[in-house]
């Protein structure tokens, strides 16, 4: 499942020698650069950097130390943010939670991509990009 993909990923940076973990959403197409930099800038003070979806979950987990053992709980869950700070707390670990992002789990995700195309066009040109070459819009009209 998911919890032991990314405890996995987790094990594996730990075990090359990387001195700190990112894990980003794939199913978050505008994360952008800045967040990511400010996620790792705020590993200097916090062990664990959680950046929230809209619907409960994140989309991008920073950790200063390995500990795949903050992911032992149900994943895919409106609580995964929650359940997640929570499971690092109980371990010990600093927890810094972000700026709210967006992920595209949904039809109404979609949407508001379609929406917010103009804003999102820089962060995500090839997620968009793909869309248009698909027609995928014209599903949204109704």
């Amino acid at each position: 499942g998911l919890a032991e993909r990314m405890a996995w990923a987790v094990r594996e940076c730990a075990a090359s020698g990387a001195p700190r973990v990112l894990l980003r959403g794939s199913d978050s197409p505008t994360l952008a650069v800045a967040a990511v930099a400010t996620a790792l800038d705020e590993l200097d003070a916090y062990d664990v950097v959680l950046r929230p979806d809209l619907d409960g979950g994140y989309n991008l987990v920073g950790l200063r130390c390995p500990c795949p053992e903050i992911f032992e709980h149900p994943m895919s869950t409106p609580r995964v943010l929650e359940d997640t700070a929570a499971r690092a707390r109980a371990l010990g670990l600093r927890v810094r939670i972000g700026e709210p992002g967006f992920d595209l789990d949904s039809v109404a995700d979609f949407r508001w991509l379609a929406r917010e195309r103009d804003g999102a066009a820089s962060l995500c040109p090839r997620t968009l990009a793909f869309a248009d070459e698909r027609r995928l819009w014209r599903h949204l009209e109704a």
